[in-house]
């Protein structure tokens, strides 16, 4: 199976580089608990033939979400030994989403997998020909039911009762990370605007970092989080995708985008790719960087090698965007089961699901990347090792009640509109495009 599937892989991918146009989590280090985490035991038949299935995941090779969920995968195999075993098949994030979709066209989508195309997966293979239909193991297992934010849960049940994906268990807002040495700011960001952070991060000469698509991600959608109306129609789009950017709300965003980057912006930013920006950091030449909490390990000092001269990792604070913005979104789609799968791989796929659902591997993934999973009772252990990690306590007092909760870029735009967002943003951010030529240019990419 794994032979034909890498095949298959390797095939699918060709085409989809050739015709498409198209994240990051930490280990736990030492003492996280990660090391001690199980579930609880599932019976299991006495005889039986091991039970392999491949998983295609971007959570892999270098990417930074290899460092936990590499180990997860083991802990699972060690679970399960001589019963179950997943193995990874790297899947480079920039064509993972392009590639499941190949094999989805050949009816050959792998046991389990992770697709983050909501839009997509809603529209074509919300159907039993394609994913295997949850509800009934959601039913028959409340215990792992009840693990998963309300909100999400409700949000993935479709209308006629099916549930084809597993929502979240886990929300961790997304914010930013300032690095104190280069830039010290007076009050929290939180209670910032946008002109205010750009003005003093042009005082203190330490640039906001950017990338080509990540951080800009971040950035557009924590600034409309602050403007009225912005939140609601940034969740629109969870619903119908957005195509139409010539609103009044769409202009100010990329109006507010573009005079902050060109008063504090990283000058190399546009075209940086991420471990780019992430190196700039650690080497102290930009101030602030925006990222999930998934990155935190970057700054323990088992990873002091890869700083810059003079760079602590102690001197890092965590804070989230200005406005009282934070990027969060318990209602997506996470993790799909293929209606072609066999039985017996199927039955690994769910006891895959119902292992990282643990309160144990929830505890762990929460140690590991930050996040709060609110349907749980979580151990003392736990809480007592969350306390002493100085980041990790920045974000969750860093948000309160009045904060703003918004989605990501990705999840409510239209796909051509996505890549047209990126491809036009260098002209945005340098000035040459107005932010309204750039709305326009956007709408009509995404209705053409």
């Amino acid at each position: 199976m794994k032979k034909k599937l890498a095949i298959i892989l390797s095939a699918v991918m060709l085409i989809t580089i050739i015709a498409a146009c198209s994240t990051d989590d930490p280990a736990p280090a030492e003492g996280t608990g990660a090391e001690e985490a199980t579930t609880e035991e599932t019976p299991i038949p006495a005889e039986r033939d091991l039970v392999t299935i491949t998983m295609p995941t971007y959570r892999s090779g270098q990417d930074v979400g290899a460092v936990f969920f590499l180990p997860q995968v083991e802990r699972f195999n060690a679970r399960y030994e001589g019963i179950f075993r997943v193995e990874i098949e790297e899947s480079p994030s920039d064509v993972h989403n392009d590639m499941l979709k190949g094999l989805a066209r050949a009816g050959a989508l792998p046991p389990l997998f992770q697709f983050s195309d909501f839009p997509f997966a809603r529209e074509n293979w919300f159907n039993d020909n394609v994913l295997y239909n949850l509800a009934p193991w959601f039913a028959a297992n409340p215990d792992v039911k009840n693990v998963f934010v309300p909100s999400g849960m409700e949000f993935v049940t479709q209308p006629d009762g099916a549930i084809y994906a597993v929502p979240l268990a886990v929300v961790r807002p997304t914010g930013t990370y300032i690095n104190t040495d280069v830039f010290s700011p007076e009050r929290p960001l939180s209670e910032m605007s946008w002109s205010e952070l750009g003005a003093a991060l042009a005082a203190a000469d330490a640039p906001w970092g950017l990338d080509s698509e990540w951080i800009p991600n971040l950035t557009t959608v924590s600034i409309m989080g602050g403007l009225p109306g912005g939140v609601e129609l940034l969740q629109s789009g969870l619903e119908d995708p957005i195509r139409d950017f010539n609103s009044s709300i769409w202009i100010e965003t990329f109006t507010i985008f573009q005079d902050f980057f060109l008063e504090a912006g990283w000058a190399y930013g546009v075209t940086a790719t991420y471990p780019d920006t992430e190196n700039a950091f650690v080497n102290s030449q930009i101030g602030i960087m925006a990222n999930g909490q998934w990155i935190i390990s970057v700054f323990d000092a088992d990873n002091a090698d890869a700083w810059g001269p003079g760079f602590n990792g102690e001197s890092v604070r965590g804070d989230i965007f200005p406005g009282n913005v934070a990027i969060a979104n318990p209602n997506v789609y996470d993790w799909y089961v293929s209606a072609h799968a066999s039985d017996e791989e199927r039955e690994a796929a769910l006891a895959f699901l119902a292992f990282i659902s643990s309160p144990e591997e929830l505890e762990a993934f929460m140690l590991a990347e930050g996040g709060s999973a609110p349907m749980i009772d979580v151990s003392q252990s736990f809480l007592d090792q969350a306390a002493a990690n100085r980041l990790m306590s920045d974000f969750s007092g860093a948000v309160n009640a009045d904060t703003t909760y918004v989605p990501f870029l990705h999840e409510v735009l239209a796909g051509s509109a996505l890549s047209a967002f990126f491809a036009y943003l260098p002209m945005l951010l340098d000035g040459s495009m107005t932010p309204t030529d750039f709305a326009a240019s956007l709408t009509v990419a995404a209705t053409e």
